[in-house]
């Protein structure tokens, strides 16, 4: 089939026919297998997505920033992420995969842990920090509840406090994330901020510890 102009191989999947609701969602569309497995590309603003799916549950999804530019078609790696996400999708890579929330539920109980924040509060947290802080620039790190002990300071780092970053899907694996108060702003001097993000996380009626200067959101304690 093609695709935007791109000739892309389905690899057997059925191609399945969108209603308005999902085209006005940005839903390009959408490939299902025998295993009931399904493929959606769909376009959020200037993002282009890749989700797998089986049984409401997302088992993969990758996004690609700027996949297209004004007046020209989209990037070959989005088109190339469909084809390898398919090809993998025919050989059964995800037919016995668990979604991330099965996933967390199994790592919660095995390590006795107890649930602190909700996806509604991560919601809160999100959109307090993306909207409400006065800076662009405070960094954040996520540790995964799927990471091991070890790899508990290999951080994923990140400015960028949206939906796309951190989605609805994942928010049940987030162990906790780790906020740097302070700014970074290239030349322009440092600021503290942390009277703010305390101020902004007790009126949302948020949870939080502060450790060497750093504040904690922990999803489970």
């Amino acid at each position: 089939m093609k695709i935007f102009g791109y000739e892309f191989d389905n690899h057997d999947g059925e191609l399945v026919e969108l209603s308005e609701e999902d085209i006005n969602m940005g839903i390009l569309f959408r490939l299902k297998w025998n295993s009931d497995v399904r493929l959606t590309a769909y376009e959020i603003g200037d993002t282009m997505h890749v989700s797998v799916q089986k049984d409401n549950s997302v088992l993969y999804h990758r996004f690609f920033r700027n996949a297209k530019k004004i007046g020209e078609i989209y990037f070959d790696s989005f088109v190339a992420e469909l084809s390898q996400v398919s090809e993998r999708i025919s050989q059964g890579a995800f037919d016995r995969q668990k979604s991330h929330r099965e996933r967390a539920a199994a790592l919660v109980r095995e390590r006795g842990l107890t649930g602190r924040m909700s996806n509604a509060k991560w919601h809160e947290l999100i959109s307090f920090m993306g909207e409400e802080i006065p800076t662009g620039f405070l960094a954040y790190g996520v540790k995964w509840l799927d990471k091991s002990e070890k790899e508990k300071y290999d951080i994923d780092w990140s400015y960028d406090w949206s939906y796309e970053k951190l989605p609805d899907f994942l928010l049940p694996l987030i162990e906790y994330i780790v906020i740097n108060p302070v700014s970074e702003e290239g030349a322009m001097p440092s600021q503290d901020y942390s009277k703010e993000v305390c101020d902004g996380l007790e009126k949302n009626e948020i949870e939080y510890d502060i450790t060497d200067g750093m504040i904690y959101i922990r999803g489970y304690i």
